[in-house]
């Protein structure tokens, strides 16, 4: 499920990118979470809609996407698979293009499954 919400945040990204290298992913940790930031150098989220965009069915403005828009399913699927996991998905504040981070609880060494 992790991997389907990370490919529906880096598909929406590269879709919104002008540019095919205007689209960076992050990952690090803060305290007990794992962060992974998508950026994209697109034209950006209002914030007005930063809720909006995690409907179902939402698409902002289908003229933006130059007819290669996706159903609208992507962000709403990956904010549902956040919270499934104990996480969250927001749009972070950002100047030009949209900025979407993923958080989600990281295990500490007395939670992680014995490899092997």
């Amino acid at each position: 499920m992790l991997a389907a919400a990370l490919r529906n945040l880096t598909d929406n990204a590269a879709r919104h990118a002008p540019d095919p290298d205007g689209m960076e992913l992050r990952v690090s940790r803060m305290g007990g979470d794992a962060i992974v930031d998508v950026i994209d150098d697109g034209r950006g989220i209002p914030v007005a809609a930063r809720e909006q965009i995690f409907e179902r069915f939402v698409r902002l403005d289908a003229r933006w996407q130059g007819g290669a828009g996706g159903t609208g399913l992507g962000l709403a699927i990956a904010r549902e698979i956040a919270c499934a996991h104990g996480g969250q998905l927001d749009v972070v504040d950002r100047d030009g293009g949209a900025h979407l981070q993923l958080r989600l609880p990281f295990p500490d060494d007395d939670h992680r499954v014995a490899a092997g």
